[in-house]
């Protein structure tokens, strides 16, 4: 009766002191249903949602936007009632950057909410990020499947998933959109992981189009045995010098040979050797052949 004359009294609202809400909302002498009644018409907001010490009503509370937004909210209701819609919710309505690293917590509550959150899709993504780097966990070994792509995306941009052996292959079976994002983000550690087992050719014709070093590049180079073009790749002449030597395909000769002039010097030397072990070949036809290569072969005594 006494709510019913307060809410006619206030026009359906009210605007008690916080501490007075507290009070009324932690009174065992009312039933829930006055305490939710309370709830729905009440307009302050109250800082710590702990102070409340009926579990049952948080998500009421946070539903009716009336709990403070803090890392040590978020902290309070995901130790009591987990990460509910009520409180995914809240997070997502969250109006600053999410810092869960300056809160003092149970490190067991924190690693429990990160392996929670982790698996959260509801979560948006802004946050899943701020929540999940502020926790500061990270997996070394990573295998849990159906995280969308653009959640697995903040997890490897955050280095939250290192890079292993078994992660890799997990990712390439998994995550196969993602995995060579997986790879740029993790390009040393690839490389020095990497094992005959482990290489992938497609991998590698994607890592030389990169903008990495050339030692990067050629150490995963050694473990291919296929042949590479080298022709309208714009690779360094270091990485097609390692190609010539070691991947050079055979049908690459023509493009070589017509655009030798086009070629650093280190690469013109072994074009010409090319030349001449196929000298037949251009004497049968030289009109692909540039001019100069074609002078650079008549001037050479490796042909007497």
């Amino acid at each position: 009766l006494y709510f019913d004359v307060i809410l006619k009294m206030g026009d359906g609202r009210i605007y008690d002191d916080e501490k007075v809400v507290i009070a009324v909302l932690n009174n065992p002498d009312l039933t829930i249903e006055h305490k939710h009644s309370y709830i729905s018409a009440l307009q302050r907001n109250i800082t710590s949602i702990k102070e409340i010490t009926d579990y049952s009503l948080w998500s009421s509370l946070l539903n009716a936007d009336l709990v403070q937004y803090s890392e040590q909210n978020i902290m309070d209701c995901f130790n009591a009632i987990q990460l509910n819609e009520s409180v995914i919710a809240y997070i997502n309505r969250f109006d600053s950057d999410i810092d869960l690293s300056k809160v003092e917590y149970d490190d067991r509550i924190k690693e429990k909410l990160f392996d929670s959150a982790i698996i959260c899709v509801t979560l948006e993504n802004s946050k899943y990020e701020q929540i999940l780097a502020s926790l500061n966990y990270y997996y070394d070994d990573f295998d849990i499947t159906d995280i969308p792509n653009d959640k697995i995306g903040i997890l490897i941009n955050t280095n939250i998933i290192r890079m292993t052996g078994d992660t890799l292959a997990f990712m390439r079976e998994n995550y196969p959109n993602q995995i060579l994002c997986f790879i740029r983000k993790n390009i040393e550690k690839y490389v020095d992981i990497m094992e005959d087992d482990l290489f992938s050719q497609d991998e590698l014709l994607e890592v030389l189009k990169w903008d990495i070093s050339d030692e990067l590049k050629i150490k995963l180079l050694a473990f291919s045995n296929e042949e590479i073009s080298i022709v309208r790749k714009n690779y360094s002449p270091a990485v097609c010098s390692y190609i010539l030597n070691n991947n050079f395909m055979r049908s690459d000769l023509t493009d070589l040979f017509s655009s030798f002039e086009d070629w650093d010097d280190s690469i013109q030397e072994k074009i010409f050797i090319y030349a001449v072990q196929n000298i037949t070949r251009i004497i049968i036809d030289p009109e692909p052949v540039s001019e100069k290569l074609k002078n650079d072969l008549i001037r050479s005594d490796k042909l007497n």
